[in-house]
């Protein structure tokens, strides 16, 4: 039997909702009239593609149906629709509407500002909408090829799917995060250098809007379709530029897009070269070196990434902790690493005409020299992260510049940190992904990202984890100091998809000077504020109700 949910059955007044021009003023909370009764809810179950998708917080399936990621974050629901239909997804953001409830959407729960849940909230969970189909002949695609997915599809699972037709996708180097958060933000791939950001590869998207009609959304313009199935043109092309960068949760619910697929490259290198720190525990050397960590920073960023081609893309991760290197040298080990994490997409022997440099930058140094040749891109991928985000995390992010970078930011950032570091400091991991090439050649209005983000070769975020039982204050009072005391003296603007969550600026950091333009779409295809999440786009103006006819 369905229950309600935060309060009993016997507490619940059913009222009648269907006044004309009543204008209701906030979400309603369980102790409302407005709150659904157990009829209200039956009935609406009874709608859905099975009654078992309505999962209220007494169903035994609920904790896994209500789980987010970030579980520093997560907030109760009053119940979970776990979606299989884009019918589905339109009858639940009118049942919320009905009952102005507040809605929470979820798909593979990767999200680290908590925007995918909300206490007492209908949350509409996506993660079993994965549909795919792949075009390996779409004359409508610039690239002749495409993919059509729905929300839920992750990044794995994509590029398993592709490489059976010899095509690659752009998308993130962890597995488990899906398609659909993912390029609404931004998204930001190991392949962006070559062929640019999630936002720049759709070719379009199906929505649900506020009023739970669909829309089909490209460069083409808005089709909304009407009552009767038939699609009305919008008078422009608007949404098409907010939700290229935008942000989920905020004008529509995402419940497919359509994207290019790329040909696949006739093989692919990765590469894991490893230096320490700071180098003075080298015993195998004749003479101790100090900072060894930031001469090959200086190296990195100030010459060879400049010369690098679109072809290497990937990360370098920076971790300030102990590293175990005793398999590697007897009774050695090592604080804090500088780690290339780098991948190229084309044969060994055009990878190592670019990489040679770096391979030459003191060997002797390296606390690892692993280079790995691959014949395709899912192969090179198969160690990808399934899900790093399933815990208690706080992260921060800064986007490094061109100006930046050039003057040795990102050697001083960690520089300054480490004088002092020893065992008791603050410990924490840094994953800095590059950018530039594609991602700087559309105009910083083309699309709704920031055009910080734009300007942006390197997209660095820091993070911070702890355990079930403690309160994480400690951890992340000491990664927020980090932010203001250096990161933010080494870029401008914050990726959307990594963000601090107690952002003070967050609508600069975010949109910039896209942000207006932004507000007035939101005002325009969501009048009343409905879909709402923390620092989103129109989060900060009062939710005031909705009127319902």
């Amino acid at each position: 039997m369905l229950s309600l949910g935060y309060v009993s059955l016997a507490t619940v007044v059913c009222v009648a909702l269907s006044q004309p021009e009543s204008t209701f003023v906030n979400y309603c909370t369980p102790t409302e009239d407005c709150w659904p009764c157990a009829p209200d809810i039956r009935a609406f179950a009874a709608t859905l593609s099975s009654p078992d998708i309505l999962i209220d917080n007494w169903n035994e399936k609920f904790d896994l149906a209500a789980d987010v990621g970030n579980h520093y974050l997560w907030r109760k629901p009053g119940w979970v629709v776990d979606v299989q239909t884009l019918e589905d997804v339109q009858k639940a953001v009118r049942f919320g509407r009905k009952h102005r409830l507040r809605l929470s959407i979820v798909s593979s729960g990767h999200d680290f500002a908590g925007r995918n849940t909300g206490t007492a909230s209908l949350m509409i969970n996506t993660r079993n909408m994965k549909a795919k189909r792949v075009y390996p002949a779409d004359a409508n695609s610039p690239t002749g090829s495409s993919l059509w997915a729905e929300p839920a599809c992750n990044m794995g699972e994509i590029f398993a799917e592709v490489d059976r037709y010899g095509l690659v996708a752009v998308g993130g180097n962890a597995h488990g995060v899906s398609v659909s958060g993912w390029t609404l933000g931004g998204g930001h791939s190991q392949l962006s250098r070559k062929y640019g950001l999630g936002v720049d590869n759709v070719l379009s998207f199906e929505v649900v809007l506020a009023d739970g009609s669909v829309a089909n959304v490209s460069a083409n313009g808005t089709y909304i379709i009407d009552a009767n199935n038939n699609p009305v043109e919008a008078p422009d092309n608007d949404l098409w530029w907010a939700l290229r960068g935008g942000g989920g949760s905020t004008f529509a619910v995402m419940t497919a897009l359509h994207i290019k697929l790329f040909p696949a490259a006739t093989g692919y290198v990765s590469t894991f070269l490893t230096y320490p720190i700071w180098g003075e525990n080298m015993y195998w050397l004749d003479e101790p070196v100090n900072n060894t960590g930031e001469q090959v920073l200086d190296f990195f960023y100030k010459d060879l990434l400049w010369r690098l081609p679109d072809t290497w893309g990937g990360y370098v991760m920076i971790y300030t902790g102990p590293v175990d290197l005793t398999w590697l040298y007897p009774g050695y080990s090592q604080l804090g690493s500088v780690q290339f994490t780098l991948f190229h997409y084309g044969p060994w022997e055009e990878a190592m005409n670019g990489l040679q440099p770096l391979i030459d930058f003191h060997p002797e140094w390296r606390l690892a020299n692993d280079l790995f040749n691959f014949s395709t891109y899912l192969e090179m991928n198969e160690g990808g992260v399934n899900d790093i985000l399933n815990g208690n995390t706080y992260i921060v992010n800064r986007l490094h510049q061109e100006e930046y970078l050039k003057a040795g930011a990102i050697t001083e950032v960690y520089k300054n940190y480490i004088q002092d570091f020893d065992e008791d400091s603050f410990q924490f991991s840094c994953t800095l992904a590059h950018l530039g090439h594609a991602t700087v050649t559309p105009g910083p209005e083309d699309t709704s990202i920031s055009p910080e983000l734009r300007k942006a070769y390197i997209s660095n975020s820091c993070g911070t984890a702890w355990g079930a039982g403690e309160t994480g204050d400690y951890q992340r009072l000491a990664i927020k100091d980090f932010d203001s005391n250096f990161l933010q003296q080494a870029g401008d603007g914050v990726y959307y998809n990594e963000p601090d969550t107690d952002l003070v600026n967050w609508k600069s950091d975010f949109w910039g000077s896209n942000y207006a333009r932004l507000a007035e779409i939101k005002q325009r295809y969501d009048p009343d504020g409905y879909f709402r999440c923390s620092h989103c786009v129109g989060s900060d103006v009062p939710f005031t109700g909705i009127t319902i006819p």
